[in-house]
């Protein structure tokens, strides 16, 4: 059988760590001397504050009373007439990221209206559909 032990193994104290009650306490003593500190300032500066000197009046001129003027009525202007328009305006249409799907490419080559496509350049298809955009004009 094995020997009992008489008595618990202790751990040493460990080093540079204050006890829960000390540090209660010094928390207590911080907040005591920060409120007393406080409360003089407040006593001083808000409850007893310094006389301000008295600033001697002056009589104020009176104003002048403000001139008011009337615009003058101007002249309307004739309407602008309305130009005709020399040119349909344009519009530019670009198609983005492609390159990745050849069947997405290949619709937007073949359709029929002035477009501008652009190629992802690390995308698998896009040397080949580039070139046959290219073609196409």
């Amino acid at each position: 059988m094995l020997p009992v032990p008489l008595r618990k193994k202790t751990s040493p104290p460990k080093k540079g760590r204050i006890p829960l009650y000390q540090g209660i306490l010094i928390l207590f003593g911080l907040t005591l001397v920060f409120s007393t500190i406080g409360g003089y300032y407040f006593w001083k500066n808000v409850l007893n504050p310094r006389p301000v000197p008295e600033l001697p009046y002056e009589e104020l001129e009176p104003r002048p009373p403000k001139e008011i003027f009337i615009p003058k009525p101007r002249p309307s202007s004739p309407e602008p007439s309305a130009k005709p328009i020399r040119q349909i305006p344009k519009i530019a249409i670009v198609i983005d990221d492609l390159g990745y799907d050849r069947s997405i490419a290949q619709e937007f080559i073949d359709f029929q209206a002035p477009l501008t496509l652009s190629f992802l350049p690390q995308a698998p298809h896009a040397k080949e559909m580039a070139f046959l955009a290219s073609e196409k004009g």
